[in-house]
């Protein structure tokens, strides 16, 4: 077992997901897929301890490689006092987070990233993601910073949003993700809500774009 598997084990074992299992790479005796993090729409399987492969064509070797390249984000996050981590992100696959210092330390995601960038809090948001994407929303008082799972960070939280969606080629839908206009904080800031504040008409956006731009909604496949 890889140091990455068994240090998401430490934080409590859940279910693995049960994806469709496939038969990749040459595979003759697969586990079924685990959906990923680093982007969305990434999956992996391993087939033995010697072969894992993703169904972006990588094919790894190594489990503690597999392990990060499906769940750690590559490019460091560079704190204030000068250290960096690299955020793992198993929501996929037992429900936990981690960061990963420079020294080889670890320590829960949120509380570590909102003490690396001196913000009062972060949490995980996935609402508007798809394919297991997701991203940190991160407040300072009235001041807030939206980081992507690969590490950017943003003011705007649409710009991060739009780093944590898989857009498809066919079968998706615009759809709601709240029940009642209100819950936003200004039904302007929705397209599909600024017509009537009551219940989204998410429907309104004709394109990817507009509903991955839209606070009330979600592009969702089919």
């Amino acid at each position: 077992m890889g140091r990455l598997k068994l240090f998401s084990l430490l934080f409590g074992v859940g279910l693995v997901s049960a994806l469709v299992p496939v038969l990749t790479g040459g595979c003759t005796h697969c586990d079924e897929f685990l959906e990923c993090t680093t982007k969305p729409g990434l999956r992996y399987v391993e087939c033995g301890s010697k072969q894992h492969e993703f169904n972006d064509g990588a094919s790894l070797e190594d489990e503690d490689s597999a392990w990060d390249y499906c769940f750690c984000n590559r490019s460091r996050l560079l704190c204030e006092n000068g250290t960096s981590l690299r955020m793992c992100n198993y929501m996929t696959y037992d429900g936990s987070t981690a960061a990963q210092f420079n020294d080889g330390t670890y320590a829960e995601l949120t509380s570590a990233v909102a003490g690396c960038l001196e913000y009062d809090g972060c949490a995980v948001a996935n609402a508007r993601c798809n394919f297991g994407g997701w991203y940190l929303s991160c407040a300072r008082g009235d001041e807030r910073v939206y980081i992507s799972g690969e590490g950017a960070i943003f003011k705007d939280e649409k710009n991060a949003v739009d780093t944590c969606v898989a857009r498809g080629s066919g079968g998706y839908s615009c759809e709601p993700i709240i029940d009642d206009c209100e819950d936003l904080d200004s039904c302007a800031s929705s397209k599909a809500c600024s017509e009537f504040c009551s219940s989204p008409a998410c429907f309104n956006n004709k394109n990817a774009a507009a509903c991955i731009a839209d606070p009330a909604c979600r592009w969702t496949p089919k």
